[in-house]
C-alpha cells in the first residue's frame, strides 16, 4: 500500500472535492437543449490534455511514483502556500459553479435560456472558474514537488485558455450583445478591474 504525504493528501482532497461540484452542477447538461455550440478540435484535444495534466497524470505520480525523477526540493512553507492556494482556487471554483448554476457548460456552449451572470463573484471578473484553474495549474506542481506535474499542468491550461476565452468572450457579445460589452468595461477578465 502507498504511503502518501500530508501534502498528496491534501491534493486528492481537493480533486475529490472538485470532482463532486463538477458532477453535482454538470448533471442537467445532458438535459439541456443548446442553441449554438463551438467545439474546436483544438479545443477538445486541448481538454483531455487539461485532464492529464491536472488530474491523471498527479495521480500517477502520487500513487505509482511514475515521475519521480522529475522530483524537485521545494521548501516547507512554500508547499503550504501551494495548499492555501489550491484551497483557495478550489472556493473559486465552487463560487463559480454556484452562480452560474444550470447556465454552466464545459465546453463554449450557448443554452436554450442562458442568462447573463453578473451576481456574486461575476460582479467582479467575468471568467472566475478560469482563475481558479489558474491556480490549480501553477500550485499543483509546487504542492506534489515535481517539474513534470508542473509544467505539463501549466502548457496544458494555457494552451486550452488561449484557444477558447476569444471565442468564448465572441459568443458571449453576439448573444448579449451591449449588455455583454458593458459587462467587460466594468469587469477584468480573470483578476478585478483596478478603479483609479
Amino acid at each position: 500500500m502507498v504511503e502518501l504525504d500530508l501534502f498528496q493528501k491534501v491534493f486528492i482532497v481537493i480533486l475529490v472535492v472538485i470532482s463532486i461540484i463538477r458532477i453535482y452542477f454538470g448533471k442537467h447538461r445532458l438535459t439541456t437543449k443548446y442553441i449554438r455550440s463551438i467545439h474546436p478540435i483544438l479545443e477538445r484535444i486541448n481538454s483531455y490534455l487539461v485532464s492529464f495534466g491536472m488530474i491523471i497524470f498527479p495521480l500517477l505520480n502520487i500513487f505509482l511514483s511514475t515521475f519521480d525523477k522529475f522530483k524537485f526540493y521545494v521548501p516547507y512553507y512554500f508547499k503550504i502556500f501551494s495548499g492555501i492556494m489550491l484551497f483557495l482556487a478550489t472556493i473559486i471554483f465552487c463560487l463559480s459553479h454556484k452562480e452560474l448554476a444550470d447556465n454552466w457548460s464545459p465546453f463554449v456552449e450557448v443554452k436554450e435560456r442562458q442568462k447573463l451572470i453578473k451576481t456574486g463573484i461575476y460582479r467582479y471578473i467575468r471568467h472566475p472558474m478560469y482563475l481558479s484553474m489558474w491556480l490549480f495549474a501553477f500550485f499543483q506542481g509546487f504542492l506534489l514537488s515535481n517539474i513534470f506535474i508542473e509544467i505539463f499542468g501549466i502548457l496544458a491550461w494555457s494552451n486550452l485558455y488561449f484557444i477558447r476565452i476569444n471565442n468564448e468572450e465572441k459568443i458571449m457579445i453576439d448573444i448579449f450583445g451591449n449588455e455583454y460589452k458593458e459587462y467587460i468595461e466594468n469587469t477584468g477578465r480573470i483578476f478585478p478591474k483596478l478603479r483609479l
